[in-house]
């Protein structure tokens, strides 16, 4: 099989397997394609073939780490309870991770092999774009459904699907030769960031979508800078609608709008507090430097830390958390030592920055998707400047 078909095939799997729910895949089959791709980013992973930079060696050590971490607790046999008193599947904790991190490597390889393109990614976007969007409206569907069985009148709520639109807007840049569809799809992605309700969406969002502005500003000259300012002028008034259109139709909205400007953190105040105490308080020199074992956060406050740093303390101690902080400071490292000008460094920028940002007020780690890893594996491979033996 050729690398551009199996490349082909492994991303389509990806978005069949998030796809299960609306698809109605049964669970064997869905088990499958997990297994089949799983399986075949760690031989990417493992007999990789070209070198790394830092930000790639460094992910390689922390996927072991979480990896050592996850079997221990499935060795374990512990029965984990949530805050709604329902049983956590073990198993889930490196499945997530392996779901987020290990897509980079195949993607990384195809990419050295000259498969995944520029135009390649141009042309998944347009199959990204109506499998997210699908994914938010039956996520929606969901949350509906399952509230009226509960004899709840639930019209407005938040979508963490808010959130997959944050993967699309760094892909936005590879369209960099047609300037009316990089605002469209601006547009597009905004809409669905306030319609998600996700605070934290949002704000990655208004700061991803000022920087792309000023990045395809500097790109233009001429007749095509007057072009962008109106474009931008237009994207301006589009926000503005859509908020106000919010304003004027949603309750919902309007009190959390109201919760923000308030400083109210949906209880993130009082979780943070509970782990930080804990950590510094409540736990032995082992636990300190080590942890208390993958998942628990669940034990201790019934839900995830929704704060990376916080996850990794609880959960790989001292460790966890040094470790991070050299998977950021490679990342930095990484993107640092690259061409500012290439477009490919500013991508990778953008993707950087939308899950540092994250890892700091919900689960950015574990929560990468086939967006975002596509993007990481082709630019890690192919931005120009490197000063890295084996890139070219």
């Amino acid at each position: 099989m050729s690398d551009r078909r199996l490349l082909n095939i492994y991303t389509a799997i990806w978005c069949l397997y998030e796809l299960q729910g609306v698809l109605g895949l049964t669970g064997s089959v869905a088990q499958f394609f997990l297994l089949f791709n799983v399986g075949l980013s760690f031989y990417y992973m493992v007999f990789n073939k070209y070198k790394w930079g830092p930000y790639m060696q460094v992910l390689t050590l922390f996927i072991i780490m979480l990896t050592v971490y996850g079997l221990l607790l499935i060795i374990s046999h512990e029965t984990i309870l949530d805050k709604d008193y329902m049983t956590a599947d073990n198993f889930s904790y490196l499945k997530n991770i392996y779901i987020s991190l290990l897509p980079i490597f195949p993607f990384y390889y195809f990419a050295k092999k000259g498969v995944l393109t520029d135009e390649i990614i141009r042309r998944w976007v347009w199959i990204f774009l109506p499998v997210i969007t699908v994914m938010f409206f039956y996520n929606r569907n969901v949350i509906i459904y399952e509230a009226m069985l509960e004899g709840i009148d639930m019209t407005d709520y938040t979508n963490n699907i808010g959130y997959l639109f944050l993967s699309l807007l760094p892909m936005i840049l590879f369209f960099r030769k047609k300037m009316v569809l990089q605002y469209a799809l601006m547009a597009y992605c905004m809409f669905f960031l306030i319609f998600g309700m996700k605070r934290g969406a949002i704000l990655i969002g208004v700061v991803v979508i000022l920087i792309m502005v000023i990045q395809l500003t500097r790109m233009y000259s001429g007749r095509k800078s007057i072009l962008s300012v109106l474009l931008i002028s237009i994207l301006i008034v589009f926000g503005v609608y859509v908020v106000h259109y919010f304003l004027t139709t949603s309750d919902f909205f309007n009190n959390r709008l109201a919760q923000t400007m308030e400083g109210d953190s949906s209880e993130r105040d009082e979780l943070y507090s509970l782990f930080i105490n804990h950590y510094l308080h409540n736990t032995t020199a082992f636990q300190f430097l080590f942890g208390s074992g993958a998942l628990s956060t669940l034990k201790l406050g019934g839900q995830y830390a929704h704060n990376d740093w916080l996850e990794l303390a609880i959960n790989q101690g001292f460790l966890g958390v040094v470790m991070y902080l050299f998977y950021w400071m490679a990342a930095y490292k990484e993107w640092s030592s690259y061409n500012r000008y290439d477009s490919r460094t500013q991508v990778l920028g953008l993707v950087f920055l939308i899950y540092f940002m994250k890892s700091w007020f919900s689960m950015s780690y574990d929560g990468m998707d086939v967006c975002s890893t596509m993007v990481l594996g082709y630019c890690l491979a192919k931005h120009k400047g490197a000063n890295l033996s084996g890139y070219r």
